[in-house]
């Protein structure tokens, strides 16, 4: 099976739920909704840098995807999960100090999303949060000193 093949039936699978979402509030999913299938690299990034805003995920949170939304500035709505996995979001941003997308409940997660996307001077106060710290992730060499510290003594050990 293809990966078109895949990601059509899962865009189908996942727009079900979503048009009767949007139905329960009298708007059609497919006039705020884009499914796209799995695009080269430069065409994701360009697909982000088109976006407002990046939704979270419940229960499963982002990760590369997550740094692939701060890279691109794309403001991010994350609602910290019980276990690491609905978290990582949640703990980008943390990291970053940029604090203000990220909700206690669904109820506040709603709120944030609705702001993002009608308040324009907000959303581009968070793209400019996003833009001045990023570097906190993407430029910190401290990953890689412990990993190399470990490795040495790891190394070590075993001599």
């Amino acid at each position: 099976m293809s990966i078109k093949t895949l990601c059509s039936k899962r865009n189908i699978l996942i727009t079900k739920p979503l048009k009767r979402a949007f139905a329960a509030v009298g708007l059609d999913s497919f006039d705020y909704c884009v499914f796209s299938p799995v695009l080269p690299r430069d065409d994701y990034f360009d697909l982000l840098s088109l976006a407002d805003i990046y939704l979270d995920t419940f229960d499963w949170a982002g990760g590369n995807t997550t740094l692939d939304a701060i890279a691109c500035h794309l403001p991010i709505v994350t609602c910290p999960g019980e276990f690491m996995r609905g978290r990582h979001s949640y703990g980008f941003l943390q990291a970053i100090a940029v604090r203000q997308t990220i909700a206690d409940d669904t109820s506040q997660y709603i709120q944030i999303a609705v702001r993002l996307a009608v308040d324009i001077d907000w959303r581009y106060s968070v793209r400019e949060a996003l833009k001045l710290s990023s570097n906190v992730l993407f430029d910190n060499p401290t990953a890689t000193q412990n990993l190399e510290a470990f490795i040495k003594q790891a190394i070590a050990a075993r001599n």
